[in-house]
């Protein structure tokens, strides 16, 4: 993640109840597997700096942004 392109700072992390991280990083929220592998990248219209799981089901991941509060359903948590 420090050498991916982008002034972004690593900020916020969270993990999934399948050991996945979520990792606020350069050009969006980085997906990593639990052994460390990147399974993507999500990316909005502003970069997150903090992120909290939430709703009734635990499943959608609500980020902060710099103006803006994003979520993400997760559908496989």
């Amino acid at each position: 993640m420090t050498g991916a392109p982008g002034e972004d700072a690593i900020d916020g992390i969270k993990v999934d109840q399948r050991g996945n991280l979520y990792v606020s990083g350069p050009g969006g929220l980085w997906v990593l597997s639990a052994a460390g592998n990147h399974l993507g990248t999500l990316r909005g219209p502003e970069h997150p700096h903090n992120m909290a799981w939430g709703d009734d089901d635990g499943r959608t991941l609500y980020l902060a942004a710099g103006r803006a509060t994003l979520h993400h359903e997760n559908s496989r948590r």
